[in-house]
């Protein structure tokens, strides 16, 4: 058994070596502008997901969707670019899921104009620019319907830049915003951090998952962790000053591939006659990790002026995240339940093996799939 199930892992990471590329699930951009004339609200959004109605809280990659969605959007896909801004411009009604409140009244919403961003490679996202105007007004609120996913704030002219999180509504904006203050800078960043674990960063759960699987030794899941927390805070940190970067084509296959190794390794091996090993990869994908981390992070970009203070509240965020997830693993497979004789063969390796069967899913879906 154990020969072929490393057969199977080299064989999936020797795929990473195809072209790779995956629909990714990325929030949504809106700057706002308070003109003389209007007040301006530009959106850079995936037209073809909105279009199709699906559920951005559901997926972290649109190549998931299936049955009606799924054939709406990929017909969507198929369109050239001036048909998917025609179905834009025909279809008002997705305007409805954006609102803009002024002295407590919604102000009604035009589409002013609409640009898609050329992408000739239909295995990679394409998105478009949106451009709605309002009366002109000298502060409002924005609001975003839940199910178009997670939402970038900007106002144009000021450091403001805000991050809400699916069918939440932005504090009042103007046009002279003033930057957040720190305690804002910090809640907004942990809280963005926790949510890239809980609930949009299934990847990142399956494989604190499976580091918990792994043994019940309370030293080894602190050991495990601790190395993956520091791994992943020094490639963040060094991509988001831009001194490494990788495609996000590259990084999300192979941290597909890392989920399915640790879900491997936990039934081949378990306990401390392995940890040093173990601890060694662990610190591995934790580099792989904190690059996906980055990506996400580089599309709402870090509080100017606050670099590391927005970077450190991000990290503490999905280290709360982590927790969010073995907290109740512990609490429903502790000490008492691990040291059970019927814990590896019931919980342990069927567990591992499903954590391993999804990674290797995504593995193919984000190279020879994809």
């Amino acid at each position: 058994m154990i020969r072929p199930l490393l057969v199977l892992c080299k064989a999936l990471l020797l795929m990473l070596a195809m072209p790779a590329a995956a629909h990714t699930m990325q929030p949504g951009i809106a700057t706002l502008s308070f003109d003389a004339d209007a007040t301006r609200i530009q959106l850079r959004l995936s037209a073809e997901v909105i279009l199709a109605g699906v559920d951005a809280t559901e997926f972290d990659d649109t190549d998931l969707v299936t049955g009606a969605a799924g054939d709406r959007l990929a017909a969507l896909r198929a369109l050239d670019d001036a048909a998917l801004a025609a179905r834009l411009a025909a279809q008002p009604a997705w305007i409805g899921g954006v609102s803009l409140t002024a002295a407590g009244v919604r102000q009604r919403l035009t589409l002013e104009g609409t640009e898609v961003e050329s992408q000739p490679d239909l295995e990679l996202p394409r998105f478009t620019t949106v451009t709605l105007t309002a009366p002109a007004v000298e502060s409002a609120t924005l609001g975003w319907a839940r199910e178009y996913g997670a939402l970038v704030v900007r106002v144009e002219g000021s450091d403001y830049n805000a991050f809400l999180l699916a069918g939440d509504t932005s504090d009042a904006l103007q046009a002279e915003q003033a930057a957040m203050t720190s305690v804002e800078v910090i809640k907004k960043y942990v809280l963005s951090g926790i949510a890239h674990i809980v609930p949009m960063g299934l990847d990142h759960i399956l494989v604190v998952a499976g580091l918990f699987l792994f043994g019940a030794g309370r030293g080894a899941l602190i050991a495990q962790i601790s190395v993956f927390t520091v791994a992943h805070t020094v490639t963040l940190a060094l991509a988001s000053l831009a001194i490494v970067t990788l495609s996000p084509s590259i990084v999300e296959p192979l941290i597909a591939a890392s989920i399915v190794y640790v879900g491997v390794e936990n039934t081949l091996r378990s306990g401390r006659t392995a940890l040093g090993r173990r601890l060694a990869l662990v610190f591995a994908f934790g580099l792989l990790h904190g690059l996906g981390f980055a990506s996400v992070l580089s599309e709402f970009g870090l509080e100017d002026g606050a670099f590391w203070v927005s970077l450190i509240s991000f990290n503490v965020g999905v280290e709360l995240g982590q927790l969010l997830v073995i907290a109740p693993l512990a609490l429903l497979l502790g000490t008492w339940a691990a040291r059970q004789t019927w814990y590896r063969a019931a919980v342990q390796i069927p567990a591992s093996l499903g954590i391993a069967g999804v990674g290797a899913f995504w593995v193919l879906e984000r190279t020879v799939l994809g």
